[in-house]
């Protein structure tokens, strides 16, 4: 007989699920160990098995908040960013957007920008809107930039240059070269390839952020579950509400930042209630969500890392992030 598991770590509890091959469920919860998550999954997968054969475990689906936690402590590595020449102020310059309650604030002080202006670079190259080449790459610019976040000691670099969801020739050259120098890039036109430079930018600006720390946990997390003789393919909770391989989820860190919350939702769209509100409220935050005809609803784009209680839909309330996820209302008050 085989066996699932499902696993939610949230501020102060850690839960475990898990369902045989006929339906049955065993459920264990324990405190979450913050200096520590794997520790309280650990915990939770014993005390769920019981005496079960851990070898037997087929599956784990593993929804987890380490993505806004990283976004919300910044405690994310430190980011280069390399865009086309002439672009390298649109970071720090932002959309300059304001919520409603700070519209009149003469005294507003905007978010800080998700990467510092003197981590910003700028290579030669241009390319059209629809794709065509104006000014070929020049690959010593690129190597001056790699120097350059290697002289400040940064392990992490985010590529955007104008138009690459149209021609991404130019950001993988860029990303070859860089590679050689740095050990984590991540280009736009692999994490969202549509239009609107800003938010393109900050999207993979957040991705190359978070990139690091989500593959390095789930690999410890693959170890020591191989350790007490879990040997079975790790799946994470995406944004949207499908789920991804552990793989992926490292190459893919920015789908992952409402993967805990998007979890409640779905359980709340399979109550059977065609038309719900769920709400869900942890030890560290609370969040609501409209339930339509048995489905949640979706958006292409929210903030994270912004100040106050505000939901992330609102612009202004953080770094836009343009990626499918469940739409959340989201305050810091659990």
């Amino acid at each position: 007989m085989g066996y699932a598991i499902g696993v939610d770590v949230g501020g102060t509890f850690t839960d475990v699920v898990l369902r045989d091959t006929s339906g049955a469920i065993f459920v264990a919860k324990c405190l979450s160990t913050p200096y520590d998550p794997i520790a309280g999954i650990l915990s939770g997968v014993t005390r769920a098995l019981g005496g079960l054969d851990p070898a037997q475990v087929t599956r784990v689906v593993h929804a987890t908040t380490l993505a806004t936690n990283a976004v919300l402590e910044r405690k994310g590595p430190r980011v280069a960013y390399v865009t086309t020449q002439g672009f390298r102020a649109a970071i720090p310059l932002g959309r300059y957007a304001r919520v409603e309650e700070d519209r009149y604030d003469l005294r507003f002080t905007p978010p800080p920008p998700p990467v510092a202006p003197g981590d910003c670079f700028e290579v030669v190259e241009r390319v059209t809107a629809r794709g065509a080449v104006l000014t070929p790459l020049d690959h010593d610019s690129v190597r001056l930039a790699a120097a350059g976040i290697v002289r400040r000691g940064i392990s992490s670099a985010a590529v955007c240059l104008l138009h690459a969801y149209a021609n991404p020739a130019h950001e993988r050259q860029v990303a070859a070269i860089l590679r050689e120098y740095v050990p984590n890039v991540v280009i736009s036109s692999e994490v969202w390839p549509e239009i609107r430079e800003y938010e393109r930018a900050t999207t993979t600006i957040m991705s190359a952020y978070i990139g690091p720390l989500m593959a390095s946990y789930l690999s410890q997390l693959r170890e020591r579950l191989a350790a007490i003789g879990i040997d079975a393919p790790i799946h994470v909770m995406e944004s949207s509400g499908g789920v991804i391989s552990a793989e992926l989820a490292a190459r893919r860190a920015v789908a992952t930042i409402e993967s805990g919350p998007a979890a409640g939702v779905l359980a709340a769209a399979g109550t059977g209630f065609p038309d719900v509100i769920s709400f869900d409220m942890g030890g560290t935050t609370a969040k609501a969500c409209v339930v339509r005809g048995g489905r949640p609803e979706i958006t292409h784009e929210f903030h994270v890392g912004g100040k106050g209680s505000f939901g992330g839909r609102r612009a202004g309330t953080g770094v836009p992030i343009k990626t499918p996820a469940i739409d959340l209302a989201e305050v810091g008050a659990g």
